[in-house]
């Protein structure tokens, strides 16, 4: 395997590890989340439309229907991480 596809790999497994998490923590952590939704300003109604959009995001990655929604979700997970880095 090429090492180009060996780190695309481990990137992709990483961040679908970083989103599942952040997922379950929406639906099962709730309250915790609320706090850090507070603190970045954002509204508390936003957690489960996010939670389900982050879902989608990942099927569409790895789903693999069409590369412009694949760029979509890559995109919209590039925007969500830079906005909660520059928050905290």
């Amino acid at each position: 395997m090429n090492v180009y596809k060996l780190l695309y790999w481990i990137a992709i497994a990483t961040l679908t590890a970083i989103m599942l998490l952040s997922v379950y923590n929406y639906f099962f952590n709730h309250v915790t989340v609320i706090g850090h939704f507070q603190h970045f300003g954002y509204p508390e109604d936003l957690i489960y439309p996010l939670a389900i959009a982050k879902l989608f995001g990942l099927s569409a990655i790895w789903g693999n229907f069409s590369t412009f929604l694949k760029e979509w979700a890559y995109a919209g997970f590039l925007f969500y991480l830079g906005k909660t880095k520059a928050l905290t």
